[in-house]
């Protein structure tokens, strides 16, 4: 096996390095003869180019004939060498010397001491023209992504890490990205490559690299919510002092470099420099670093590093840009980068260079009579118009089967040593690993049983080969207990088969037994998702169980049992159901989503068997399992009796973006609230139902990114009885309410509210708004920074014809030793300030 390895290892290596074609290869030096890596390498004049590896190796594509390459290397002389280009292979080394830069020919203002202000003031001054002077234009993107790491530790949390040291992830991808002014991208993946998968598709997206610093705000959610102050930032002087460090001259421009210094260590700002051509003020590139003082999660530290070039159209256009990071989470510790090189631009400009009009103005070509530009650009505008415009990328079907002789002539970056031997031994290894004697033996390890699995983690039977998984919970999830059924085992059990084309089917038997009740319950439900480019999914259950009168569920069993146990609380409130649920759900259009249930319940009121608590309180007792009503005629015991219902909901997001992948469609983040309408009716006379009623509910929700002052989430839902002649308790609408000290802390949540008191069979309306400050405030505070915890607020507010302006608002901390959140609450009874109090829970 290990010869076999080794002589396709030499066979792709021949190929790599031997491809048919015109090709200038060559090694890039420093004058020390050290390997430069990710030098741009291009023609003159043009963006056809290439990217030398960490080796110092490059390789470009060219025909032949005589050709000017320009070699570009931040820090060194751009060099320009004259090339003539043979059939075959023509072998070039480059040595490039180190820039030297002059302060002497800096023009001083009187009015700045520091010219690097003048220089940055003007550049803050052009930056809008900057970002609208391309209509539109069309390029080639490569990208590639490689984590290498260099420790990592036996276990986690007692679980074995399988995973080695060395590279990790190496992947690439090349697709065509095309921009319409003012900010629609749109992308086609042409190629994608991963070690170790040939199924696989990268997640590589060429927009989502592209870091824009004539923004204010460089926003990477990866890294930070809040988002990051550019240099270039309208309010850039609040936030960093500059430095001149010197000029030098690149062909017919000035260049000046720029220390970017941040004024408070903590500050979401960048530190490095930035090159501005002189005249123009525009960015000629950018070397900028973060860490994790700058508040960015995740990882110890990233550099961003752009080159930009100068095109014929009289624009300047990225051509290379690259991230480099290192990390060091749970004792694994290592670094990486992705590396993004732009070729190939197609441009229509939107305005003239001032050469081409004899006239110190620019002129807007896109406002004048029609020229080759503009017809160019209305003829790409009509074939625009047969895409989807929410289509942001789509992926060719056979993007990840692409052979080696491919990559080999269109990547523009050489693959290094290790990883040619990368792809070549995970490859080697990927046939083994999807054996069936591979995948059984670590079966066999996997399926092994353990303390933690068995108390803690749960247990889950794996057949990897057939892609079948049976699943147990912990005991720690089994046991609870409750006024009604006493100590419950509540015995889960979910069985789960995927397929190749992403369709998978889940089944789950659920068996519980009160050992008060004495009463044996068990159901079944399943699911089937069958489309997943339209969201398709059915759903079925059914049984004899027990149920919350509020089916969000808002206090948990959990919760439940330590409250009963340790206070004498019993919120928790059941009743019995034998009952058939149908569902159905899908996307009819672009945004916009059905989803159809249909209910049959037999319901019978239950009542406390059990008054088991560990505080010895004899003028404490449990409640009734009757849920308590502001409206006393309301808080009773429900009949026996059965019901059917049906519900149609539509839910719709507009400007709803998505990535259209060969196995599935994926949904993009947008800042547009999404709507949901739901309609319900209880059937009366079939099925032996006795409900009647219809009901009408329209929510609004939405996510708002204040950038640096953090992010907010805000829900609106207004709902009503249309019709309410025979409406159970068990019908009504109700809120997730919390009188425990530990808090579910979801949007939707009250944390003071009664979880009965003001549910409602008429009208209601609810509002709810939580704001992350991300930081904001705190870290600012040395100290406070330091726990990297976060400051959060609430608002809710409820109207019912039960309760007229309750609000309830809140001020606490999130991120407590990672995990933890603490909340202080109070609300108002109709202006008046009734409870206070604490809640505590998760906030990661």
């Amino acid at each position: 096996m290990l010869q076999k390895i080794i002589i396709m290892w030499v066979l792709i290596t021949v190929i790599e390095y031997n491809a048919v074609g015109q090709m200038l290869r060559g090694k890039i030096f420093d004058e020390q003869k050290q390997e430069l890596p990710f030098v741009n390498v291009y023609m003159n004049q043009s963006t056809i180019g290439a990217t030398s590896n960490q080796e110092g190796n490059y390789a470009l594509d060219l025909p032949i004939g005589t050709h000017k390459i320009v070699f570009q290397y931040l820090g060194y002389k751009k060099k320009l060498i004259e090339v003539n280009i043979i059939q075959g292979e023509t072998v070039l080394d480059v040595a490039l010397e180190p820039e030297t830069y002059q302060l002497k020919e800096v023009v001083v203002d009187a009015r700045d001491k520091n010219p690097a202000y003048r220089i940055i003031r003007q550049a803050i001054q052009k930056k809008t023209y900057y970002q609208r002077e391309i209509l539109n234009y069309t390029c080639q993107t490569y990208i590639k992504g490689v984590q290498g790491l260099d420790k990592t530790p036996k276990r986690i949390f007692g679980i074995k890490v399988p995973i080695d040291t060395g590279i990790a992830y190496l992947s690439e991808s090349v697709s065509e990205l095309s921009f319409t002014a003012p900010n629609t991208y749109k992308e086609k993946m042409l190629s994608s490559k991963v070690s170790g998968s040939e199924k696989r598709f990268s997640w590589n997206m060429a927009r989502e690299m592209m870091v824009d610093f004539y923004e204010n705000f460089i926003v990477v959610e990866q890294l930070n919510e809040r988002g990051f102050i550019s240099p270039l930032s309208t309010n850039a002087f609040f936030y960093y002092d500059y430095q001149h460090m010197g000029s030098f001259t690149e062909g017919e421009y000035r260049i000046h470099k720029i220390k970017v210094i941040p004024k408070r260590k903590n500050d979401p700002a960048f530190s490095g420099h930035i090159y501005i051509v002189d005249g123009e003020w525009r960015i000629h590139s950018v070397d900028l670093l973060l860490t994790k003082a700058n508040q960015i999660e995740y990882i110890d530290s990233i550099r961003i590093k752009q080159t930009f070039t100068s095109v014929p159209e009289g624009v300047w256009v990225l051509l290379s840009q690259r991230f480099d990071y290192r990390l060091n989470i749970m004792g694994i510790e290592g670094n990486g980068y992705f590396i993004g090189v732009y070729s190939h631009y197609k441009i229509t400009p939107k305005y003239a260079p001032v050469a081409a009009v004899n006239t110190n103005k620019v002129v807007d070509i896109s406002a004048s009579a029609p020229t080759q530009s503009n017809a160019s650009a209305q003829k790409q505008k009509k074939q625009k118009k047969k895409t989807n415009p929410k289509e942001v990328m789509v992926y060719e079907k056979d993007a990840n089967k692409r052979d080696t002789n491919y990559w080999a002539t269109i990547r523009p970056i050489p693959l290094t040593k290790a990883e040619a031997k990368d792809y070549t031994l995970k490859d080697s290894i990927r046939i083994v690993k999807d054996s069936k004697p591979y995948k059984d033996s670590i079966d066999r390890i996997n399926n092994r049983l353990s303390i933690s699995k068995i108390f803690l983690l749960g247990y889950r039977l794996s057949n990897s080969y057939n892609r079948n998984y049976l699943s147990f919970e912990p005991i720690f999830n089994i046991f609870q207990y409750n006024t009604v059924e006493g100590f419950v085992a509540n015995m889960d059990v979910s069985y789960t088969k995927y397929y190749e084309d992403r369709k998978w089917f889940r089944i789950e038997p659920t068996v519980r037994y009160g050992f008060s009740s004495r009463n044996v319950y068990a159901k079944i439900s399943g699911r089937y998702v069958f489309n997943r480019f339209n969201f398709s999914s059915a759903r079925a259950s059914g049984g004899y169980f027990v149920q919350q009168f509020n089916s969000n569920e808002p206090i948990t069993s959990a919760i439940n049992t330590f409250e009963s146990l340790l206070a004498k609380n019993n919120f928790m409130k059941l009743y019995e159901k034998k009952f058939v649920h149908l569902e159905y759900e899908r996307e009819i259009a672009n945004g916009l989503k059905l989803n159809i249930k249909t209910d049959w319940e037999q319901r019978k009121s239950l009542e406390n068997t059990s008054n088991i608590s560990l505080i010895n309180d004899d003028k404490k007792t449990y409640t009734s399992n009757i849920p308590f009503h502001v409206d006393s005629t309301l808080a009773q015991a429900i009949p026996q009796h059965n019901a059917l219902f049906s519900s149609l909901q539509l839910s719709y997001q507009p400007g709803a973006t998505y990535i259209m992948r060969p196995d599935m469609k994926l949904y993009l983040d947008n800042k547009y609230p999404s709507f949901i309408l739901t309609y319900k009716k209880g059937l009366k006379n079939i099925l032996h139902s006795t409900i009647d009623y219809d009901f009408l509910s329209f929510s609004v929700t939405q996510s708002i990114n204040y950038k640096i002052v953090g992010k907010g989430y805000l829900f609106v839902e207004y709902g009503s009885f249309l019709r309410n002649n025979a409406v159970f308790f068990s019908d009504f609408a109700h809120f997730n309410g919390n009188q425990s000290i530990a808090a579910i802390f979801e949007n939707e949540n009250y944390q003071l509210l009664d979880y009965y008191r003001y549910s409602t069979n008429k009208e209601y309306l609810q509002i709810h708004y939580s704001h992350h400050f991300n930081g904001f405030i705190t870290n600012a505070i040395p100290l406070i920074k330091k726990t990297k915890v976060q400051l959060t607020g609430t608002f809710a507010y409820l109207y019912t014809p039960y309760i007229h302006d309750y609000v309830e608002m809140g001020l606490g901390l999130e991120h407590i030793f990672k995990f933890l959140r603490v909340d202080y609450f109070f609300n108002y009874y109709e202006g008046t300030l009734q409870q206070h109090g604490v809640r505590i829970g998760f906030g990661f």
